[in-house]
């Protein structure tokens, strides 16, 4: 389970039984409990990592990778995953967050930190976070 998701939930399960390619799955809730309702699956692009984190407003997920967050959006990627935002990579992974619905921040270098948009626009963010009112992104590792 990554969160809340429209009527249900967003979840993560593996393609195969090889463990190689992993998907986000839409979850819906009925009367006998949560079952896939869709499913998107993504290759697995340096080091592909679930968990991830659903922006606030819920169109986007965030996910961490080796070579960068990748952002998926939401509202399409069930019926065509098609490309995915490419936003570069925090060095410190506990340090990206939603700042609101349609940009990450993220530690860029020491003491500096970048704001990516969810068209992968990168421009320098000249403050830092506010404890505790964004969402970090999770990661495993």
């Amino acid at each position: 389970m990554l969160g809340e998701y429209t009527d249900g939930a967003l979840g993560a399960v593996y393609a195969d039984s090889g463990r190689i390619r992993r998907c986000l799955t839409r979850l819906t809730l009925d009367g006998t409990g949560l079952h896939p309702n869709g499913k998107a699956c993504v290759d697995p692009v340096g080091g592909l990592a679930i968990p991830g984190s659903i922006s606030p407003d819920g169109r986007w997920f965030a996910m961490a990778t080796d070579e960068g967050e990748l952002l998926f959006d939401l509202g399409t990627v069930f019926q065509d995953v098609g490309p995915t935002v490419r936003c570069p990579n925090s060095p410190n992974p506990s340090y990206v967050f939603w700042e609101d619905a349609r940009h990450l921040v993220l530690l860029t270098g020491p003491g500096t930190w970048g704001r990516c948009g969810v068209d992968g626009t990168m421009t320098q963010a000249e403050y830092l976070p506010p404890d505790g009112s964004w969402t970090v992104v999770g990661r495993s590792g």
